[in-house]
């Protein structure tokens, strides 16, 4: 082979057939590094969405605990004898149930919820499960600055207590007995005096002791916790206190299920969990058993999935791209388990 024939022949490029194989042999790589990026992708939205769930869990259990515990709150032991003084036990002021509820049938609730103007629990979804009330302190009890002259004084309270007009409010003590009265004298950032004059929802202006300055003061109220859909049509945790508008606590809870722990006996430990509409005492309820089923707020899977959760015997399907867990506690009343 001559020199020119030589350099001609280490001149020559790649073949179809070597060009195939190679392209071939790229196309593989590319694919397999593709479907890393996309697995690893997947894995970090489902971690991240976990670790959403975890957390929002978690901050929904904790505000449950500790607003449920709060039920029949006096101040001090739970014997103590409660005088309320106001015209009215409609729903937002039965301070004589400290807790009660409404199971939910997927299209109602039975007992059927309570009817007012407003609405004393508005909107809520059947299909997102049961509801549950509170009633008990929503704000930090203050101690009296003075003690009362009589049963009529205007109570002294420090300066700046988070006390308005119209408020309903408790007083007690454990020497005695507790009072709940609503606040007819105005108030604000300095407000150092609370009256409970006969008038507003007062029937009288005499509480059931001259209290002294071991007397404590606090805002009580009813508070109802519910599943409903928000603005976006999402599934969220809401709170309703009293007669102020419904507010949304947490996003993408999309269910809540409820079970009383009542005691039939006398001691104050539970030894039956019933529905809300299979308890016929509600002074004997001493623990609570709940459970959410949380989401994540925005699709997190690739395609839908069917996931079923069973929540204290109640089964709750969704086929979609979010996913969800189960939240379970126990929670003990405290006020009523010693």
């Amino acid at each position: 082979m001559t020199r020119a024939a030589h350099n001609q022949s280490r001149e020559e490029g790649l073949t179809l057939v070597e060009l195939m194989v190679s392209m071939a042999i790229g196309l593989v790589l590319m694919t397999a590094v593709y479907t890393v990026f996309i697995s690893s992708s997947d894995s970090y939205k489902r971690l991240e969405g976990l670790a959403s769930i975890q957390e929002r869990g978690r901050i929904a259990m904790n505000l449950l605990q500790n607003l449920i515990q709060s039920a029949d709150y006096t101040g001090c032991r739970s014997s103590l004898t409660i005088n309320n003084l106001l015209t009215t036990s409609q729903y937002e002021y039965n301070f004589g149930v400290g807790i009660e509820g409404y199971n939910s049938t997927g299209t109602g609730w039975i007992p059927a919820l309570p009817t007012g103007t407003p609405a004393p629990i508005p909107s809520p979804l059947a299909a997102g499960g049961d509801i549950i009330t509170i009633r008990g302190p929503v704000g930090n009890p203050v101690q009296l600055t003075a003690a009362m002259a009589n049963n009529t004084s205007t109570l002294a309270v420090p300066t700046g207590s988070p006390f308005v007009q119209n408020d309903i409010l408790m007083i007690g003590n454990c020497a005695g007995g507790a009072d709940i009265f609503q606040k007819t004298d105005s108030g604000g950032s300095a407000v150092t005096t609370v009256a409970h004059a006969a008038s507003g929802l007062n029937s009288v202006a005499n509480l059931s002791a001259a209290y002294g300055t071991e007397a404590m003061v606090v805002k009580v109220g009813t508070v109802s916790i519910f599943v409903r859909t928000n603005t976006r049509g999402i599934r969220s945790l809401w709170w309703k206190e009293g007669t102020a508008n419904a507010e949304e606590i947490l996003e993408a809870v999309d269910a809540m299920e409820v079970l009383y722990g009542i005691t039939t006996n006398t001691d104050t430990s539970a030894n039956r969990y019933l529905t809300a509409d299979a308890v016929a005492d509600w002074s004997r309820v001493v623990s609570i058993r709940i459970a959410l089923l949380v989401a994540t707020d925005k699709p997190v899977l690739r395609v839908p999935e069917t996931s079923s959760h069973d929540l204290l015997g109640t089964t709750y399907t969704f086929t979609d791209q979010r996913q969800r867990r189960v939240f379970m506690t126990n929670i003990v009343l405290r006020n009523r388990s010693f």
